[in-house]
């Protein structure tokens, strides 16, 4: 045995071929380690192989945690068994005397319960449903990198809602990993799509009006996924996302994803198909201009689906359409009003490829006169501008919608200005979410945190929409609720007393921040409940019970009033308490002292004159009687001698 060896303890047992061997446990200062020693064969060489088994747990129930399996049981008869990479091994749970932030991790997870995102998590992933929980809490209320995700739980009131999570960095990356397998993406929007349903049940299918749109997710790591893509003419290298969202809710549907060369008109028939797969019946399309080619108009009419979408600006009947009413649209019968926006509108009916569809051409008056000046600035000098100049006239701020369907000009334009509820989305996914930036190599991965941000982009969508009648934006809801912290301790937790503008945010939001005892936590809701918190820790608030009176001053005024009293005569002093009387001996000391003699307060007694101030006013009163002073005006009774002699 080496020296390395001489402290370290040798279990040796029976057991099959490939366990044939010992564990060694090794005594080290962080700790007592294991690590599995075995026997193997090479090229007819009987040798030596070590495998580190990591800390030892529980020696007598072979608990063992490290790095790569997490925790696990391993014996010498049946080998490594019940690991879990995801969970964070026993003496790795943190003690809970600790101040935590509370208020906005507390409401994100009454808006899973709300919702009904808790139920669905714990069904379709229930061994890792408090891992996805605390992540999606983390982006949605920290800026930081994932990476940080393990700082963020030990600070927050997550590692008592999701408790024994391991959210070490590597950790997360093997979640993702495993969050990506197809077999988690049906079952959860199986689940998902339910709650779309009138009673949440999918008797048989449900019809909805759905908005489609898709984004670029730039990502320079080379993977399958990546690609250039040419989209408005923006040049980047990304994966596509794309995004269904219901109309009527405004919260996002389904998700998909394709390589960033896929343009959005090829990707919309599969949409189709992947909701369908789901019971989905598309009641209505509202689509963006990408989608919008002769193939996909003429499936959406095939299969009688409603649809609205703008008709791109290559396209000759959109040239013809500017050019045929492009004199006659400002008129004073085709102007709408819109939310203080200025449109002028005409409605005609046109044959696109064989199909009888309804075209509305609309001029945005505020966006004329920006483009114009625009594009008059950058080809007033270029030759023969004048041609150029007077054809963007007449088509700045003019665009064509193409409809299946007949609509007012103010239906219409309502009804296209709903495809800015799924750009908003987006923006959700991108700056509140935080799916950017992807940093993983791995499509599987990638699929994982799109599950992740999708969902954490539904709460925070759903919770904007709670907020809707409120002053508070969504971002200054969480901010506010950030600064509420919770105090916990063995026996009882409490929380800081709530500001106005806190307390205001839970009124908004329906929520209301108590705690019952049975879960053995207490609110400082009033000064009653604060003091038996302060009671059960151990905590001397400061200063007096409201109501109650200082005995010891309570005392000496009453020694003071009877002294005072005496007016220094020399009879006896009555006791304040009977000798017979059990009194404390300090506080008897304490009485006997001041009788004898009495502590004067500040101030004069109530009651006495400031002698100073009489004997000055004597003299005074004394001085004026001697040489009074005369007022202003004749004495009273005198009369004007001037005039008597007159």
């Amino acid at each position: 045995m080496s020296d390395s060896q001489d402290s370290s303890e040798i279990i040796r047992g029976l057991s099959p071929p490939e366990l044939n061997g010992c564990i060694i446990y090794d005594n080290k200062r962080s700790g007592l380690y294991a690590r599995f020693k075995k026997t193997v064969v090479v090229d007819g060489t009987p040798t030596y192989k070590f495998e580190p088994l990591g800390k030892v747990l529980n020696k007598e129930e072979g608990l063992f945690s490290n790095s790569k399996l997490g925790l696990f049981n391993f014996d010498l008869i049946n080998g490594y068994r019940n690991h879990s990479i995801l969970q964070d091994p026993v003496d790795f749970i943190y003690p809970f005397n600790v101040s935590v932030i509370f208020g906005d991790v507390w409401v994100l997870d009454e808006m899973f319960k709300k919702f009904g995102l808790d139920k669905i998590i714990d069904e379709f992933i229930p061994e890792h449903s408090n891992f996805l929980k605390a992540l999606i809490a983390y982006r949605l209320t920290e800026n930081n990198v994932i990476d940080h995700a393990k700082t963020w739980y030990l600070s927050s009131y997550a590692q008592v809602l999701y408790p024994n999570i391991n959210l070490d960095s590597p950790r997360i990356s093997e979640f993702h990993a495993k969050l990506g397998e197809e077999f988690y993406y049906r079952k959860f929007f199986e689940s998902y799509l339910k709650l779309f349903a009138g009673d949440g049940k999918l008797k048989d299918k449900i019809s909805l009006p759905i908005l489609i749109d898709s984004t670029g997710l730039q990502n320079d790591i080379n993977m399958d996924l990546t690609a250039v893509s040419n989209h408005n003419g923006v040049i980047n290298n990304e994966m596509r996302l794309i995004y269904v969202a219901d109309k009527t809710s405004k919260l996002p549907l389904l998700y998909h994803y394709v390589n960033g060369s896929v343009i959005d008109n090829v990707t919309l028939v599969n949409i189709i198909n992947l909701l369908n797969s789901f019971d989905i019946n598309i009641q209505f399309i509202l689509m963006d201009t990408g989608y919008s080619n002769i193939s996909n108009i003429s499936k959406l009419v095939e299969l009688k689906i409603p649809f609205l979408t703008r008709l791109p600006k290559n396209r000759i009947e959109h040239k013809e359409l500017i050019k045929m009413y492009s004199s006659s649209i400002e008129r004073p019968k085709n102007f709408c009003l819109f939310e203080k926006r200025k449109f002028f509108g005409i409605k005609t009916q046109i044959t696109f490829e064989g199909e009888q569809l309804f075209a509305y051409v609309l001029e945005d008056v505020g966006k004329k006169f920006t483009e114009f000046p625009e594009f008059y600035a950058k080809h007033k000098d270029e030759p023969d501008s004048d041609n150029l100049i007077s054809d963007s006239f007449e088509s700045a701020g003019k665009f064509i919608l193409l409809s299946s369907n007949e609509y007012d000009i103010y239906t219409v334009i309502d009804l296209y200005h709903e495809r800015e509820n799924i750009e908003q989305i987006f923006d959700i996914t991108k700056t509140y979410a935080k799916i950017l930036p992807l940093r993983v190599h791995s499509i599987q991965t990638v699929r994982g945190i799109l599950l992740e941000s999708f969902l954490a982009t539904t709460l925070y969508a759903f919770l904007s929409q709670q907020l809707s009648e409120s002053k508070f934006c969504t971002k200054a809801a969480l901010a506010e609720l950030k600064t509420v912290t919770m105090h916990i301790y063995e026996e009882a937790s409490f929380l800081d007393v709530l500001t106005k503008r806190q307390k205001q945010v839970f009124t908004d939001l329906n929520l209301t921040c108590h705690f019952s005892e049975e879960r053995g936590m207490l609110t400082k809701k009033d000064s009653l409940i604060s003091n038996i918190v302060s009671a059960r820790n151990g905590i001397v608030k400061r200063g007096h019970p409201k109501g109650s009176v200082n005995k010891k001053k309570k005392n000496l005024s009453i020694i003071q009033k009877d002294n005072y009293d005496r007016n220094d005569t020399d009879s006896n002093i009555t006791p304040i308490f009977n000798t017979e009387a059990s009194a404390p001996e300090s506080l008897t000391a304490h009485n006997t002292s001041v009788q004898e003699n009495p502590k004067r307060g500040r101030g004069r007694p109530k009651g006495s004159k400031n002698k100073d101030a009489i004997k000055l006013n004597t003299v005074l009163s004394s001085t004026v009687q001697e040489n009074p002073k005369r007022g202003r005006g004749r004495p009273k009774g005198s009369k004007n001698k001037v005039k008597m002699t007159n």
